[in-house]
């Protein structure tokens, strides 16, 4: 079956993360792409896909720019003859739009040329606002909605979404391939910290905005570095968007102020997350808003790593606490020092819950259920004389529009 996929986000964040994997292993869809220039274009043509590459597709930054809704105009009238263009030269029988803004681009193009829209949302909508009113008057034209937890359904639904249209098809993993859950005591990373085998190595990852949280891990870090027992260094992984986007300056601010320079280290973006986390012991999530389903959470289970979340969005339907990991309030500081002192102290005890955070992903986020998921959605909306087929046809060479 053959689907055009388009997204306006260039950067690599969950959502492009989902996608890419989504992309890479699955035989049974022939996958057509259309997306502004980024790090994501850039990884989809590395790996051979058929990629268009789009300029009315993008984000958009209002700040200080009075003319935005002319720009939008602008781009989203040169988006939707893209969108034309690459179906009537490619056929689809879906389109499929990740994330927010890609539905308002793939809507009125693929009503047009009588192509089924199915609109992939990873946000969590705040309730009255801007947003919550554009998803209410872009989910009556779409065929489907999908969303990777319950959080987000149930946001949506507030919104004023029907029920009926959206379907929960949470995040998959290859834990076979990707993350074999083996703790990696002399890898490159621990060595470039001159780390022993007896220390500890925590790490938060993600993307270096206000909401994500590092700095309640570091607030928390400050709070309980003098009663550890044992040697462990903390790391930030990560970084914003691009230089402009990015709170990481102001957060070495705050390691510095409360001098955690020796114990705190900046890293910003590694590649392998994979081999990343299997030398980590433990892993901080820190979002102080509503996570649809954060990557970085699912990942340090699968990689069998204890995990502290912020108890909010689609994390408790990942994480059963004090069972394969622990939840805390969102942005209570206090509260994550104190597990922090309790996991470090007295990890021996506590390192069991990888193992079993692990398992959970086998068993309810395998990358098998979650392409048998989207396979079936995708045969409810192209209707009963569409097939799934066996492979996609050989690919071809990146395509320029």
């Amino acid at each position: 079956m053959k689907v055009l996929f388009i997204s306006a986000v260039s950067g690599m964040s969950g959502a492009e993360i989902v996608l890419a994997r989504f992309l890479r292993r699955n035989p049974d869809v022939d996958a057509v792409i259309l997306l502004p220039r980024g790090p994501l274009l850039s990884l989809l043509e590395k790996e051979g896909h058929r990629v268009y590459r789009s300029w009315g597709l993008g984000q958009l930054h209002r700040a200080g720019n009075l003319f935005w809704p002319v720009v939008f105009a602008l781009r989203w009238f040169v988006g939707c003859l893209e969108v034309i263009r690459v179906c009537w030269k490619e056929h689809p029988e879906i389109v499929q739009a990740t994330h927010f803004a890609a539905a308002s681009y793939a809507l009125v193009p693929a009503k047009l040329l009588g192509i089924p829209v199915v609109w992939h949302i990873h946000d969590i909508m705040a309730r009255r606002s801007l947003g919550a009113w554009t998803c209410r008057q872009l989910g009556k034209h779409v065929e489907r909605v999908i969303v990777p937890s319950r959080a987000v359904r149930d946001s949506l639904v507030r919104s004023g979404i029907s029920g009926n249209k959206v379907s929960v098809i949470y995040n998959g993993l290859d834990t076979a391939k990707e993350f074999n859950g083996l703790p990696v005591r002399r890898g490159p990373l621990r060595e470039r910290l001159h780390l022993g085998p007896d220390a500890l190595l925590v790490g938060f990852l993600g993307l270096l905005a206000p909401w994500k949280g590092a700095h309640v891990f570091l607030e928390a870090i400050e709070r309980v570095q003098r009663s550890l027992r044992r040697p462990v260094r903390f790391l930030v992984i990560g970084d914003g968007w691009n230089a402009r986007e990015t709170c990481r300056p102001a957060l070495e601010a705050q390691a510095k102020a409360a001098g955690l320079e020796g114990q705190v280290a900046f890293t910003g973006r590694l590649p392998h997350i994979p081999e990343v986390l299997a030398q980590l012991d433990i892993v901080v999530h820190a979002s102080t808003a509503p996570d649809p389903l954060p990557n970085v959470v699912l990942e340090a289970m699968a990689a069998g790593k204890v995990v502290l979340a912020s108890d909010c969005g689609g994390v408790p339907e990942m994480i059963e606490d004090g069972v394969t990991g622990f939840l805390y309030p969102p942005g209570d500081e206090q509260a994550l020092a104190n597990l922090l002192e309790h996991c470090i102290n007295k990890f021996e005890e506590v390192a069991p819950m990888g193992r079993r955070a692990r398992r959970r992903v086998e068993e309810a986020f395998s990358e098998g259920k979650h392409r048998q998921a989207f396979a079936q959605l995708y045969q409810e909306v192209a209707g009963p004389g569409e097939t799934m087929t066996a492979a996609a046809p050989e690919r071809e060479p990146v395509l320029r529009p």
